[in-house]
């Protein structure tokens, strides 16, 4: 495993408040010990549930972005409606 990927690991699983590369196996000599099935384990099963939450999001956002696209536009035309006397007035002077 490359130095690259480790960081790429570590960035997934180390993303939120609990640090779980502090938390994997060690080495004898400190490192974390990216040899060992557990350790593997553990951070594909965070990995995924990070996919799965990413998507998961990704979905709420979409219907999130629809309703205040649609709230925005109503507002929009409100204020068309509500200036349109007022610029022909304006614009008749």
């Amino acid at each position: 495993m490359t130095n690259d990927e480790k960081k790429k690991i570590c960035g997934i699983i180390d993303r939120g408040t609990w640090q779980h590369s502090c938390h994997l196996l060690k080495t004898e000599y400190g490192y974390t010990d990216w040899m060992n099935k557990k350790n593997l384990q553990e951070c594909y099963e965070i990995a995924v549930t990070a996919a799965n939450e990413g998507m998961n999001l990704m979905y709420l956002a979409g219907e999130v972005k629809t309703i205040l696209i649609a709230e925005i536009c109503e507002i929009e035309i409100q204020e068309k409606i509500d200036a349109g006397p007022e610029q022909t007035t304006k614009g008749e002077e």
